[in-house]
This record gives C-alpha cells, sequence and structure tokens, in this order.
C-alpha cells in the first residue's frame, strides 16, 4: 500500500515538473519562426509589397504556415486541401494588388476565428457606429465624422446605392469571427471601412428623413481620432459607481482601474462595462478580478485566482457584449465561474485566444494565427467558438438609443433600486 502510495506521489510531482516543461518547449518551438509584436506592422492594401507575378507565391508561402501552425483546423472541421484549391484557382485572375488583398481578408475569414487575421491598414473615419437591433446608427461621432456631414443617431439605411442588410451579409466573407452573429456584428462595425477606396456614399436617415452622404474616408496618418481612454468613470447615483475598462492592454489599466475603485468603495453598488473591451493581455483582467470576486477560486486557465485584500465589499454588475473578446472574455468567464458577480447584457464574441502568433511572409505581408489548441475552463466552458452568455440577457432597444438612455444600465439601476 505504501509503495502504491509513494508511486503516486512521485507521479504526481512528475507532472507536476514535466507540464511548465512542456508548455514551455512548445512556446519556444513555436515562437522560432515568428516575428516579434513590435515588427507585426499593417500596410495599405493598394501598396503592399508584393506585385502580381509573385501573388501566387505569397499565398502559398501563407498557407504552409497556417497549415503548419493553426491550432483550430479539426474543431472548425476546415478541409485545408479545399480551401487551398478554391483560392489558389482564384489567384491567377487577379490583376490588382487590391483584389488579392481581399482575398486574402477572405481567406483568413475562413478560418472562423477572431485571432486569425492579416494585416492591412483600412481607410475610415472613425469608429463611430452601434448595432442596435440588427440597424447600424452613428454613436457619439468623432470631430472627423461630424466633419463628413454625420451626426448623432443618423441611421445608416444604405452603403453605396445597397441597403446596409444587404451589405453586411456580402461583407460577412471578410470578417474573421468565430459566429455568424459575431460576423454579422463586427461586419456592421467596418461599415465606415474600406480598404479599397476613399470615398463611400451613405444613406441615412436624419430625424426622420433619408438623405445621402458622400464622404471621404482617411488613411492612418490622416486621421486624429476622437479622445479615447482605456478606463473612464463616473458616478451615476449616491449609491452605484460606475467603470468602463475598454482595453486591458497595459498595466496602467490595473493601476487606472484600482484609483477609480477607491473613489466608489462607500458605493453599495458598482458597475463595470466591458461591452467595447477588445482584450489585450489576460493577466491584467485576473488582477482587477481579484478586487471583484469574493472568495478564492480559479482563473482561466485553472490556476489560482487571490481574492486582493483591498477587494470591493459591495455588489458588482458586469455588462457584456458581442464586441467583448479576447482577454475581455477571460476576465468575463472567470467571474461567471465565481459566482461572486452578475453578468448583464449580450452573449460575448466566443474567442477567448490563447497563443497567437505574428507571422510576416517573405515579401512583407504580416498576418497572425493562433498556435495552441482550445482549453476548457474548471466550469467547462470551451476557450473558442462559444460565447459566455450573461446571467441576465439584456438588449439595448432603439427606442431607448434614440432618447439618449442605455438600455442595459438603466436595466443594471432598476434592479438595485427593487433590491434596496
Amino acid at each position: 500500500m505504501r509503495k502504491n502510495t509513494k508511486r503516486i506521489l512521485v507521479g504526481v510531482i512528475g507532472v507536476a515538473i514535466l507540464l511548465p516543461i512542456a508548455l514551455f518547449a512548445f512556446l519556444w518551438c513555436s515562437n522560432r519562426d515568428s516575428i516579434s509584436w513590435d515588427e507585426f506592422q499593417a500596410c495599405d492594401m493598394r501598396e503592399m509589397p508584393v506585385e502580381p507575378q509573385d501573388f501566387k507565391a505569397d499565398f502559398e508561402e501563407i498557407f504552409k504556415k497556417v497549415r503548419q501552425k493553426y491550432a483550430y483546423t479539426d474543431v472548425k472541421n476546415l478541409n485545408m486541401d479545399s480551401l487551398h484549391d478554391a483560392f489558389l484557382s482564384r489567384i491567377d485572375t487577379l490583376r490588382e494588388k487590391t483584389d488579392y488583398g481581399l482575398l486574402l481578408r477572405e481567406f483568413f475569414a475562413c478560418l472562423k476565428t477572431g485571432h486569425a487575421s492579416v494585416a492591412f491598414s483600412p481607410h475610415h473615419i472613425g469608429n463611430d457606429v452601434i448595432v442596435v437591433d440588427g440597424r447600424v446608427f452613428i454613436s457619439n461621432p468623432s470631430e472627423q465624422a461630424l466633419k463628413a456631414g454625420f451626426a448623432d443617431k443618423d441611421e445608416i439605411v444604405s452603403v453605396n446605392n445597397i441597403p446596409t442588410a444587404e451589405w453586411i451579409s456580402d461583407y460577412v466573407k471578410y470578417i474573421p469571427a468565430p459566429t455568424e452573429e459575431g460576423r454579422r456584428l463586427w461586419a456592421a462595425a467596418e461599415i465606415t471601412y474600406d480598404y479599397v477606396d476613399t470615398l463611400r456614399t451613405f444613406g441615412i436617415i436624419r430625424d426622420g428623413k433619408e438623405m445621402e452622404l458622400q464622404v471621404r474616408l482617411l488613411s492612418a496618418n490622416q486621421r486624429s481620432g476622437k479622445e479615447w481612454h482605456r478606463v473612464t468613470k463616473r458616478l451615476l447615483t449616491p449609491q452605484v459607481g460606475y467603470i468602463a475598462i475598454n482595453m486591458l492592454d497595459e498595466a496602467a489599466v490595473v493601476d487606472t482601474f484600482v484609483m477609480a475603485l477607491n473613489e466608489f468603495r462607500k458605493c453599495p453598488y458598482l458597475i463595470v462595462d466591458v461591452r467595447e473591451n477588445g482584450g489585450g493581455n489576460s493577466q491584467y483582467g485576473d488582477q482587477i478580478a481579484g478586487y471583484l470576486i469574493k472568495h478564492d477560486c480559479k482563473n482561466w486557465m485553472e490556476r489560482p485566482l487571490t481574492v486582493n485584500k483591498d477587494r470591493y465589499e459591495g455588489e458588482v454588475y458586469v455588462l457584456m457584449g458581442g464586441n467583448s473578446f479576447s482577454a475581455a472574455e477571460t476576465f468575463l468567464v472567470e467571474l461567471k465561474e465565481s459566482h461572486d458577480v452578475k453578468l448583464v447584457g449580450e452573449p460575448s464574441a466566443g474567442d477567448m485566444g490563447g497563443v497567437v502568433l505574428p507571422y510576416r511572409t517573405s515579401r512583407g505581408i504580416c498576418y497572425r494565427i493562433p498556435t495552441m489548441g482550445r482549453w476548457t475552463t474548471v466550469g467547462g466552458h470551451p476557450s473558442e467558438g462559444t460565447p459566455i452568455e450573461p446571467d441576465e440577457v439584456v438588449h439595448q432597444t432603439v427606442d431607448d438609443f434614440m432618447a439618449g438612455k442605455d438600455t442595459q444600465v438603466e436595466w443594471v439601476l432598476k434592479r438595485m433600486k427593487d433590491e434596496r
């Protein structure tokens, strides 16, 4: 009996030692032929460093790497041979760089994950659109959008004389997302983007009247962008604090969050908003989660998630939606599985990420792909392909949006009032 116990103990210790070594070996092997993120640069599709006579060779180089490194081929049931033949057969007909660029975008979209994409820089006027009940509106427009002729609450009903719903249905073929709903949402978000042309005609409805706008889209070096903050805060009522975390891409996000949290410690309720959070580094989400949970638990990688000694003592509601992506989703899933907060809003994007590596072809096209396979959280949620569901599904309504109301915030405030 003692010998068996000793063998089991030795086995457990051996696994504990070998797992980190195996992970390190995997990461080292995966990283050998990748580039650094500092080297990962987007280019203008019209000026890409690939000439038409090299389109085929460039595509073959990309395809070979994707086939070798892409982690989700099996779980996505992708027939890589068929994909290769279908796209390669089209390349001989291409004459313009933009045609090849669009083909690459379409190829990466076929991989069906938000963490696989090719790096091209679009022309646009800012991220000023919101999708409400399948309709596309201008929301809180930037100075550039205002100069282009847009106004707050304009509804975009057509693009280059194509009805918006039809334009979105066609454009989804360029969108790399794990779900069809996500593809449509992200396609709608790119309605003011164009990788080929700089002039676009929009049909809009403003104050019940239809009108047409011709808009000159701007390149990256022409855009100034509206003021944007990774973390914003405000006091909604004397009892309710509100903190929006819009990105998790640097350590300063955690410090800024803690400073905001300190202002609301006496409030019995806190709303944390990650509806527009596109991700970043999951370790920063882990650190913030430590201030919101009430007991020690496991994080998204089944490692200890410890309560911070300066945790918030009140009740926490977290707002989420289809733009909550990548590291925002690891943050959401560990909060959901802690059962210490209430998630409100709409399902997330459904792609937590993992080990994503950047590559560049010998001719200079940059792209990224996930290189580590799907895993499952301690609560049984797959890392990719399945959105995180809120505890309470609440959709923004068109009527509330037009009235300047946030349906989801209003729902939480009512719930808090009912609890008091």
